[in-house]
């Protein structure tokens, strides 16, 4: 079976006699086309006709959505089974693309004998008498003879006539007479020797005519052998010629703005019939007077153009023209200088309707999309932040056969980094193109380049590139639920089964996965689903918000939700868990259910939305349970060793005797963190106990939170940790020198650690509050000492000058004391230079304290 995802394919090669070598595996199903994805590929292949056993051959491969059952059937030759079970895929057995050669072409010359383009007629019996022979033994036969003397008798009687004509003598004329009697007689003799000689000759005619009639009808044949040979070379040639021009099709191409007269010249603009705000505007602008990012001459598309709700693949499309591409790495260089929206580059575009998209959106993530048939489907997503505005990115697109991968970086670092890898292999071949939605103030494209690479034999491909291990993940609630987890029911289930289900708008969150049955199972494991894709960890973090709403009839006993992890099968994995009255953790090993660790103090509260964090590096497993609106006050956990537990698997999320869970935010992210080692690991108990935090070392926060002394220090570490607002989303307010600062840069720095971790930074933090809070207090002292003491400007008040400027002399007298007066022992070097420079913005009037004022005040009383 494939380990590939719905709506991808694969081409498989099957050898010859596959039939009768596949004896040991089975075929599933076949009505209606589709397979159990646990069948023999070869075998299916031979069911439906797609090959047959004595030549096996190479097909496509569909993976297609699974069936809760599949019919058998015998066909071909093959008998396949019937299954009752469901299955998570199904696959459907096509016909291999034929846009490009997968196998080089060849021609086995063959040796045979040489016929002549010519007839040859033979002599003798079978080829008939020679013509030319027959009539040269006329010439000389006695026949001839005879008729040379008939013409003689002839002229001599013409004569005679002529001479005794005018005599008119009886006589004469009698002996005349007689003589030509016998003249007659003698000339009846010859004809009748002639008329012998016409029939045998007209008799060798007609022989002759049907020798030449039979030579005809074997010169046309062989005429019509010879066309339709002619015909099927000439088809063999074209097909070459344009296996040829495929080849070479996919030549080198780069964007040359000196060879170009115009952007229609080369690309042809679609903009998609679900985009608003059209038309588009595409153009190879030149701007020497204001560079784009530094460069002069781009290509531009400066219109609004975007998808209506959403939708991916909906916008402007320019498509390079007069171009195919097979195998090949495509370079293009994009450039934003403000503004949200979504830019992208496409490749084997067959039609708008049939591509591959690779597009970016600021700010949020990457995808790879295929669109067939005008349909959507995402194979692949990063959520890396997109792009941001003001700078140059290098994408590089690989395509080899079905394989895809892509690279991004800054352009003009010398480094890109490979973002994603994909394998699909439905659309074989076509053009590259450029791509824009809701691009406000516009994209630029540059450096657009195609490098063909020759098409590659199936044997030479590495196998398709599975996801990395223990991958970033985060759940957006897009698409299909089956495309994102495998579910598993409970062994001897209850009030199942269960009904996950993708569901928007549940207590104040947009997109929710939410489980609806009261299903159970037994010891308390109910359902749970595992996220596909690969996605194994053996350390690791999970993370989610979960708001349970069971309680009476949509609820048991043993109600309890929580998250999946290392999970092998369904007879061993480690399960975190959470009820009404208690927080624990679990591990299944060979079917049997035991609780490591139980916090009693910790339990949900039905209608509140709760996160769940577990934390698990080698044997050591970390699990926090606080509610989302009540802040650290709600925090409990637990924290043990497990020398059990240190295996890799899958992860999810679980649902066991509650009628009514959502769950969002759905995090998993690999684990990089450092522990201090020489803390005492916890005792491991195999029994139910009350689990205290037993990881207490300290972390990197402790030196950058505690050495914060000065209270300019913790302004500073705010603004670098949390930005200068202190967003709530980072950390809390973090904008004095109280213990608000505490919260924040300990709550960032220990953020994936145990919350005692976080406590024990924050304990070190805060016994420095009183000196941070003693530096602040000391520099608005003399700070407003220096702003406010009238008799520092009591020189500038001269009766005898009139000329004396005295809101300027104030001024310099206030800067003067900022200078001089005596600052807090624990500003040193950068921390003085502040407090003097804050105490001078006091002599500006900045604060509320004017020296001049206060001067002017003094003098009037």
């Amino acid at each position: 079976a494939f380990e590939g995802s719905v709506d991808t394919n694969f081409i498989v090669k099957c050898p010859p006699g596959c039939a009768a070598s596949d004896t040991d595996v089975a075929v599933y199903g076949g009505s209606g086309g589709l397979y159990s994805d646990d069948s023999s590929v070869c075998l299916a292949a031979i069911h439906s006709g797609r090959l047959t056993p004595a030549k096996g051959g190479i097909v496509n491969v569909a993976i297609e959505t699974g069936r809760n059952a599949y019919e058998g059937s015998t066909a071909n030759g093959i008998t396949s089974q019937t299954k009752d079970q469901p299955t998570d895929r199904s696959i459907l057995i096509t016909p291999l693309p034929t846009d490009c050669p997968v196998e080089s072409l060849t021609h086995t010359a063959t040796t045979s004998s040489t016929t002549s383009s010519f007839i040859e007629v033979s002599s003798g019996a079978s080829a008939g008498v020679d013509p030319s022979s027959s009539m040269a033994a006329m010439a000389g036969s006695e026949d001839e003879a005879g008729l040379m003397s008939l013409s003689a008798v002839t002229k001599r009687t013409l004569r005679l006539i002529n001479q005794q004509c005018a005599k008119f003598d009886q006589h004469v004329v009698q002996e005349e007479a007689n003589e030509a009697r016998q003249i007659l007689g003698e000339c009846r003799s010859v004809l009748k020797r002639s008329v012998s000689l016409y029939r045998a000759q007209e008799a060798r005619s007609e022989d002759l005519y049907e020798h030449v009639a039979d030579t005809i009808d074997a010169l046309t044949a062989v005429s019509e052998r010879t066309g339709s040979a002619l015909a099927t070379l000439s088809a063999k040639l074209q097909q070459a010629t344009d296996m040829q021009k495929a080849a070479h099709a996919f030549k080198d191409w780069r964007l040359d703005y000196d060879a170009i007269s115009s952007f229609g010249e080369v690309f042809a603009v679609t903009d998609t019939d679900k985009a608003t705000h059209a038309p588009s505007s595409w153009s190879i602008t030149s701007t020497s007077d204001k560079p784009v990012g530094g460069r002069d001459r781009v290509i531009a598309q400066t219109s609004a153009i975007r998808s209506f709700g959403g939708l991916p693949g909906q916008g402007s499309l320019a498509v390079l023209k007069s171009h195919r591409s097979y195998d090949f790495r495509l370079t293009v260089e994009a450039y934003v200088e403000s503004g949200p929206g979504t830019y992208g580059i496409a490749f084997r575009v067959r039609d708008p309707a049939n591509m591959y998209l690779l597009d970016m959106t600021m700010a949020k993530s990457k995808r790879l999309i295929k669109i067939h048939d005008g349909q959507p489907s995402v194979i692949k997503e990063i959520h890396d932040g997109g792009y941001l505005p003001g700078t140059w990115y290098t994408y590089e697109i690989t395509a080899r056969q079905g394989h895809i991968t892509v690279a991004a970086g800054a352009s003009g670092s010398g480094r890109l980094v490979v973002v994603m890898s994909a394998h699909d292999s439905e659309i074989a071949s076509g053009s590259v193109g450029l791509f824009t939605s809701g691009m406000h103030h516009g994209v630029f494209f540059d450096k657009v380049t195609v490098a063909a690479c020759p098409c590659t034999k199936l044997s030479k491909l590495p196998p398709p590139p599975k996801p990395p291990k223990c991958s970033l993940f985060r759940e957006d609630y897009y698409g299909r639920f089956e495309l994102v987890y495998h579910l598993h029911e409970p062994v001897d289930s209850q009030d199942g089964p269960s009904e996950w289900r993708y569901r928007d708008h549940i207590h104040g969150r947009t997109k929710t996965l939410a489980q609806l049955s009261a299903v159970s199972g037994k010891e308390g494991i109910g359902t749970h689903v595992l996220l596909k894709g690969h996605r194994t960890c053996r350390d690791g973090r999970l993370s989610v918000d979960l708001l349970p709403e069971c309680d009476g009839d949509n609820a048991n006993a043993n109600a309890a939700v929580g998250v999946v992890f290392r999970h092998i099968d369904n007879n061993n994995f480690h399960l975190a868990q959470v009820s009404p009255s208690a927080l624990k953790l679990r591990r299944v090993t060979a079917g049997q259910a035991a609780d490591v660790a139980t916090n009693p103090n910790g339990g949900w509260a039905a209608g509140k939305w709760h996160t769940l964090d577990v934390t698990f590096n080698g044997p050591i497993v970390n699990v926090r349970l606080s509610r989302v609106d009540e802040g650290p006050s709600s925090v409990c956990e637990l924290s043990v060793s497990d020398p059990f537990a240190h295996t890799d698997g899958a992860v999810g999320l679980s649902s066991n005797g509650c009628g009514g869970v959502a769950f969002d935010t759905f995090k998993l992210m690999p684990s990089d963190l450092t522990r201090d080692n020489t803390a005492p690991p916890p005792t491991h108990n195999t029994s139910t106990t009350t689990a205290t935090t037993a990881t207490s070392g300290r972390s990197a926060g402790h030196s950058v939170c505690a050495s914060a002394v000065h209270f300019r220090q913790r302004q500073q570490r705010c603004a670098q940790l949390v930005g200068p607002d202190g967003g709530e989303g980072s950390g809390g307010q973090c904008r004095s020198a109280g213990t608000d600062f505490c919260t924040s840069c300990c709550k960032y720095h220990t953020a994936l650690l145990p919350s005692s971790v976080g406590s024990s930074c924050e304990s070190a933090c805060r016994a420095n509050d009183d000196l941070a809070a003693a530096t602040e207090t000391a520099l608005a002292e003399y700070a407003s000492a220096c702003a406010t003491d009238s008799a520092l400007f009591a020189h500038c008040i001269s009766k005898d000058d009139s000329e004396v400027d005295v809101a300027s002399c104030v001024r310099e007298a206030c800067e003067l004391c900022c200078q001089t007066s005596a600052h807090h022992p624990l500003a040193m070097g950068e921390e003085r230079q502040w407090e003097t420079d804050t105490c001078k913005q006091q002599c500006n009037g900045e604060g509320g304290n004017t020296p001049l004022l206060t001067m002017m005040s003094a003098v009037a009383a």
